[in-house]
């Protein structure tokens, strides 16, 4: 497989081109040979992508792969990948609690790898999962981490994401409950309200670690 297949794949993700991002993966993952590095690094590009596109059971078992081939290289860095990224499927599936334990594991792992970018996003990752836990404090200590992290690497994408967990805390201020959809809009007497379909809504993130 040539070198540059997973530049394309993460070239068209970030050009919002998930189709033909997660198409391109795809193909790729059917190569025979593959090691099981760069296996694992198209399996975090087409999981990133299924992500955005809203496909979480297909992300979700992409994500279930990926600690298996981790285990098989001598890189901490790959088991760092594989544990954030079950934690971003976990969230995107409403599931904080399991996205806990993984993203905390991979902290673990990259503080002991001394891996600078692995452990900023290890933080993002977990300090999301805090956040989504109500644990706001620890989450906002993990992204001012990972903010200096990003900021030493000169990573600005990465500094961006994380400043929403600190604004978010910020914004709700000690004591004061999470975010809750807007009720219902007092409807005129004059007005009969009928059953509307509603739909859920997900914020999608993009892995670099």
């Amino acid at each position: 497989m040539p070198s540059d297949i997973a530049a394309h794949v993460a070239e068209l993700a970030w050009a919002g081109q998930q189709t033909q991002a997660i198409a391109l993966a795809t193909e790729a993952l059917a190569a025979p040979g593959l090691t099981a590095e760069r296996r694992l690094e198209l399996l975090e590009l087409r999981g990133d992508s299924l992500v955005a596109d809203g496909r979480f059971a297909d992300a979700a078992r992409d994500a279930d792969e990926m600690p298996s081939l981790a285990e098989t290289g001598s890189a901490p860095a790959q088991m760092v990948r594989a544990l954030n990224c079950q934690a971003v499927v976990a969230m995107r599936l409403n599931k904080p609690g399991a996205a806990l334990p993984a993203a905390s594991e991979a902290v673990a792992l990259a503080e002991s790898g001394r891996e600078a970018r692995s452990l900023a996003q290890s933080l993002l990752r977990l300090g999301e999962a805090q956040f989504r836990s109500t644990q706001y404090e620890p989450a906002v200590a993990c992204g001012q981490r990972a903010t200096r992290l990003f900021e030493a690497d000169g990573d600005s994408v990465g500094q961006g994401r994380v400043f929403w967990v600190i604004a978010s805390h910020h914004g709700r201020g000690p004591g004061k409950p999470g975010p809750q959809r807007p009720g219902p809009r007092p409807t005129p007497p004059s007005i009969r309200r009928w059953p509307s379909a509603t739909r859920g809504a997900f914020c999608s993130s993009k892995t670099t670690s």
